[in-house]
């Protein structure tokens, strides 16, 4: 799957009342990966909610070519911080990401989902434990 539409399917779940609970947790894990920074095990935790494998985590942690763009990190930075947007408000992670970052976000990767524990139900958001 591919990452915007993982970020769509989460977003769409945990607008759900079935899913409040699990915007709550994506809430406070944007928050701690905010607080800790791009390089911290926080920031894993959280991207790897949206990586259905390892070279689509590798670009939400910025360790690929992605991260040098002008641009990357600002739409890397975008994800935690709308996230912070519950699901009393918008908890719309894509807000205000323009269309060229979503897109590039997938650019050139592979969105076929591993066999590594990576999951693509959003009832399932972290996945850490896996990686």
């Amino acid at each position: 799957m591919k990452i915007s539409d993982k970020i769509d399917r989460i977003h769409e779940f945990v607008s759900t009342p079935a899913g409040a609970g699990k915007g709550i947790e994506l809430q406070e894990q944007a928050s701690q990966a905010i607080k800790n920074g791009i390089k911290s095990d926080e920031w894993r935790v959280f991207m790897s909610n949206f990586a259905s494998n390892p070279a689509q985590l590798n670009r939400l942690l910025g360790q690929d070519a992605f991260i040098e763009k002008p641009w990357g990190l600002i739409a890397l930075a975008y994800l935690p911080a709308n996230a912070m947007c519950g699901t009393s408000t918008t908890a719309n992670t894509k807000r205000n990401l323009p269309p060229q970052f979503i897109d590039a976000l997938d650019d050139q990767l592979d969105s076929s989902d591993a066999a590594t524990g990576f999951s693509n139900q959003p009832e399932h958001l972290s996945v850490a434990e896996f990686i």
